[in-house]
């Protein structure tokens, strides 16, 4: 029997609830329960794909991971270390090995900064190179990324949208974390530069060891990034399964429905769309029992009362749903 790896990154219970203020005293009247209890494990040198609709909480819990968030509850765990209980020096010290590639690389870049400085400033920060030293760390991070390090001291409206998730990456990587947060990194390029970007990600993981955390709403994108893939919905993880799993046999009826949009040029694949009715209840304030019961085909009594947990339905596979689709289907 095969041991696995202890994980990278833990995360247990966490929820991250907003408040709702209103009136002219600004009261709290409520609360967006945006991730309410998630649960999950990145191992070493893995990419975890998280996927949803949009709204669902994926990037939450993200930012949370990267404590850019203070979290509502739970915990997780970087090495061991709980990152909910570090504060100052020594969260700034963990910080190092979690870095965030973010969606729009236009606006997570200083447009007022060059690229030198961009991408050299978490070595200021840390104090790990100053001068000539932290020229020439950013010189070689910008030729690992596949851009000419004679514009680093060109300003970021100077370049493509390609080029500035590139440097993105560039800054990343400046720390060498050992995580990465990868947080809708293609979704605002072209579908050219879409592929290179994610071949690069995959090369770039290889050489450097990384882990990465994929979040993303396109499934062709996660399929080919993922060795496992976790769905999200309104705020939980419905269902936990390796990649090729997943595709091919979904257990939770919300999967299903998110594979089978899919867009094919096969008449089989549309005549065989799932389509769910109605809309996506309010984080603030979600269903009884299971929070897919109000737009599940198959939903039964049980699922309204009764709140599944996600359990174990076979080797590496998880699903929260009562009645799984393979079982009873």
């Amino acid at each position: 029997m095969t041991r696995m790896p202890k994980p990278l990154l833990e995360v247990r219970g966490l929820k991250k609830y907003f408040e709702i203020r209103k009136g002219f005293l600004m009261r709290t009247v409520g609360w967006v329960k945006a991730v309410d209890g998630v649960d999950l494990a990145v191992y070493p040198l893995e990419t975890l794909g998280l996927v949803g609709e949009s709204g669902c909480g994926k990037t939450t819990v993200g930012l949370c991971i990267a404590r850019l968030y203070e979290v509502t509850s739970g915990k997780i765990y970087f090495q061991g270390a709980d990152l909910t209980s570090l504060a100052g020096e020594k969260l700034r010290a963990m910080r190092r090995n979690i870095q965030l590639v973010f969606q729009d690389p236009q606006s997570s870049l200083d447009p007022r900064m060059t690229i030198k400085r961009s991408v050299g400033a978490p070595l200021a920060i840390h104090g790990l190179a100053k001068g000539r030293a932290l020229e020439e760390r950013v010189a070689d991070l910008l030729r690992m990324v596949g851009l000419d390090p004679q514009h680093m001291n060109r300003y970021p409206h100077e370049f493509s949208g390609g080029q500035r998730q590139r440097i993105g990456i560039a800054r990343a990587l400046a720390l060498s974390p050992k995580l990465l947060i990868l947080d809708e990194p293609t979704s605002a390029l072209d579908v050219s530069v879409q592929s290179q970007i994610l071949n690069l990600l995959r090369d770039l993981q290889q050489r450097l060891r990384l882990s990465y955390l994929f979040i993303s709403h396109d499934l062709g994108v996660v399929r080919y990034m993922s060795s496992r893939i976790a769905v999200m919905y309104l705020g939980k993880i419905v269902e936990l399964a390796p990649s090729e799993d997943l595709f091919c046999m979904p257990l939770h009826p919300y999967t299903q429905a998110l594979l089978s949009s899919i867009p094919s040029t096969n008449p089989a694949h549309r005549a065989m769309r799932v389509t769910l009715e109605g809309d996506i209840p309010s984080p603030a304030n979600p269903p009884s029992g299971c929070r897919f019961h109000t737009r599940c085909t198959y939903a039964r009594a049980e699922c309204a009362k009764l709140e599944p947990a996600l359990q174990d339905a076979a080797a590496g596979r998880y699903v929260a749903c009562h009645f799984p689709l393979s079982n009873s289907r």
